[in-house]
């Protein structure tokens, strides 16, 4: 119970450092990009997301699915966000989680991250 609760702390405490990737009062052209969630298994699934616009922490499909994830079901969260239609850089990652920490631990853990500059 409270590996849970400490748990569920971090994943708040990251979620709360997750900025909008769009500026405020933004009012020019706007681009929409969707993070992908695949189920592999009953206790895992695979993550693609963006993690970051020009270096700052975006909200993510795997914060939002590992908070609403507590327990032997993953409950999984898509992201959806609007962007600036302007030159930025991404940075993507794709990531297998697990329901419990306890079974990524001794099952294969894969993770691959990247930065892309391209323009939507």
């Amino acid at each position: 119970m409270a590996l849970r609760a400490a748990c569920l702390a971090v994943v708040l405490l990251v979620a709360a450092c997750a900025a909008d990737p769009l500026p405020e009062l933004f009012a020019g052209p706007r681009a929409s990009q969707t993070d992908l969630v695949m189920p592999t298994e009953r206790n895992s699934t695979d993550i693609f997301y963006a993690a970051a616009s020009n270096g700052k922490a975006i909200r993510n499909s795997r914060v939002a699915t590992a908070s609403a994830s507590f327990g032997p079901i993953i409950r999984a969260s898509t992201v959806q966000r609007e962007l600036p239609a302007e030159r930025m850089i991404l940075t993507l990652t794709g990531v297998r989680h697990y329901t419990a920490p306890v079974i990524g631990m001794f099952s294969p853990s894969y993770r691959i991250t990247g930065d892309v500059e391209f323009v939507p």
